[in-house]
Formats: structure tokens, sequence, C-alpha cells
């Protein structure tokens, strides 16, 4: 008897050693699949941070020989497509515009396109701050402006035919501004779906749209120092003229300025 109980309690132990053996190999086994899960999960995540800096990187890379390209670009419009095209390779659009605003009319105007066709074009030759379009509002607060489904989005309404036909859902604008925050024009670009931008998308929309900024303001400058070197050289060549063959009017003038003040009078005084 006293060997029956002896063995019940030797089974009685073991099974319990067993029971919390099993156990901690249970608890051991959940630890390292827990283990296994962030291991896969830090992998994951620096998979996908080396591919968003191999992107960052390239996108870099491609915005360097842009702004290298631009440095030696003379056309206006040219330029503007160099600009627009990179914008929505590396954006991830579809298609898209560049509109220059003019101030005297306060509209803006389509000056590079890339992926529509001309009744696009028509419907959007000119836009202004008081259109519903994405381009309108963001020309009246110059702030950027995200459709991400224009099917959803009310005041887009009188566009969406238009949209439709050239295959757009989604829509962003942002505005291009001087230094001085003076409207210069808008880079909008569209996509086929339905499409909310990621911080980086919008992160390289804003360095496109500083490179064409940028651009436009020193086209601008070039212009206005060569149309001041053209009145210079015609000033210089008037007064050379004048010089080589003096007219009556001009004599007169001389004449008049070579004499006292005193002397002159409503008759001779020297006029220009």
């Amino acid at each position: 008897m006293l060997s029956m109980d002896k063995s019940i309690n030797i089974r009685d132990v073991l099974e319990k050693k067993v029971d919390e053996r099993t156990k901690a190999l249970s608890l051991s086994n959940k630890m390292l699949r827990q283990h296994i899960r962030e291991r896969a999960g830090i992998e994951e995540a620096l998979r996908n941070a080396q591919d968003q800096l191999e992107a960052e990187l390239s996108s870099l890379n491609r915005l360097h020989e842009l702004s290298t390209r631009l440095l030696n670009a003379t056309d206006l419009a040219s330029a503007l497509k160099e600009i627009l095209k990179a914008a929505i390779a590396l954006c991830g659009a579809d298609m898209g515009t560049i509109q220059l605003y003019d101030p005297a009319r306060k509209i803006l105007t389509i000056a590079a396109h890339q992926g529509f066709e001309q009744d696009f074009l028509d419907h959007f030759s000119e836009e202004n701050a008081e259109g519903d379009a994405a381009c309108g509002r963001a020309l009246s607060t110059l702030k950027r402006v995200v459709i991400e489904d224009i099917q959803a989005d009310e005041r887009y309404a009188i566009h969406r035919d238009v949209a439709e036909k050239a295959g757009f859902r989604a829509v962003q604008s942002t505005p291009l501004c001087g230094r001085d925050a003076t409207p210069l024009g808008m880079l909008t670009t569209h996509f086929r779906a339905p499409h909310a931008p990621s911080e980086r998308e919008l992160r390289m929309v804003d360095l496109y749209a500083r490179q064409a900024t940028d651009f436009i303001e020193r086209l601008r400058i070039t212009e206005c120092l060569r149309d001041a070197d053209r009145r210079k050289d015609e000033l210089i060549a008037t007064l050379s003229h004048e010089l080589r063959n003096p007219s009556q009017r001009s004599i007169v003038r001389l004449c008049c300025w070579s004499r006292p003040v005193s002397t002159w009078s409503n008759a001779n005084w020297p006029r220009g």
C-alpha cells in the first residue's frame, strides 16, 4: 500500500513537472513567435525606409539634372514643359498643366500641358480666382488645393464632363508665388483614379513649383534688363543722331538753355 501511494505521488510530481515544462515551452514559443514578428516588422520597416531613401535620392538627382538644364534655358515655354514633365513623373501623376498669371486681366492661362486634348485646353483656357476648378480656388487663397475625387466634390460639378472625357478623377493645384508673394502661375497635376497625395509627393510638387517660380522670375528679370539695354541704345542712338544732325528744334532748345533764366519767356521756354 505504501509502495502504491509512493508511486502515485511520484507520478503526480512528474505530471506537475511535465505540465510546468509544457507551459514554459509554450511561453517560450509564444515569445519566440513575437520576436520573429517584431524582427519581420523591423526588417520590413528597414526595407521601406531604404526604398524611400532611394526614391528620395533619385528624385533629388533628377531635380539637380533639371536645375542644370534650366540654367542654360532661355525659352520659357520649353523650360516649363521640362518642369511639368519632371513633376508629373516624380509625383506619379498622369497629366498636368502649368499656367501663367496675367496681373492685368487677373487670369490664369495655360503655358505648358501634358496628356490633354484641345477640348480640355479650350475649357480651361482662362481661369480666375472666382472659378470652381482647383486652380481657381488655389489662386483665390494662394494655397494648395487638393481634390481627391472630383466626383465627390460639389464645386467641381461644372467641370466633371470635361474631366471625364480627359480621363482624370483627382487633381491638385499648387500656386507659383514670387518672393514678394505675388502670384506668377499655377502647377497642377491630375490623376486617373481617386488619389490622396502623400507627403513626399506634395514635397516634390513644392520643389518643382519653386523651380518654375525661380525660372519665371529669372527670365522676367533678364527681359527687363534687355529692355533697359534696348532703351538705352535707342536713347544713345537718338542723341548721337541729334549731335551729328541737329534739328531746328534742337538748336532752339540748346540756345534757350544757354541763355540766362531771367531772359526766358513763354514763347521761348525750352520744351521737352
